[in-house]
């Protein structure tokens, strides 16, 4: 009879700090680097596809410095190796999935 989740747009929320987002995602991916039970080139590639979706969001946001810092901690992290597996095997499909998202949601309000 209620709702169980309210959610809220507004300016000041959580997700709309995107450095605040990737900050907190950081601590989260030291968390799994440390649990996980994927071969060390796997787990390089979901790290760095991760960082890969902050730099593509940073960008999109028009903040490149912050996207700069992303890619510097891509470096730090010793995973600029697996980016471009990354980009192949999820950015690329994260990427075109939203797009047919985007194409088909304006085609229904068209």
């Amino acid at each position: 009879d209620w709702p169980y989740v309210a959610y809220r747009d507004v300016d000041t929320g959580y997700s709309k700090d995107l450095w605040r987002v990737y900050t907190t995602m950081l601590a989260m991916l030291e968390r799994v680097r440390t649990d996980a039970q994927l071969d060390r080139r796997r787990l390089d590639t979901v790290l760095a596809w991760h960082h890969l979706r902050f730099v593509t969001a940073f960008l999109l946001a028009r903040t490149p410095a912050r996207a700069r810092d992303v890619v510097r901690e891509l470096r730090r992290e010793r995973l600029l190796h697996a980016a471009p597996a990354a980009a192949v095997r999820y950015l690329a499909p994260f990427l075109g999935a939203r797009l047919r998202r985007r194409v088909q949601r304006s085609a229904v309000s068209a």
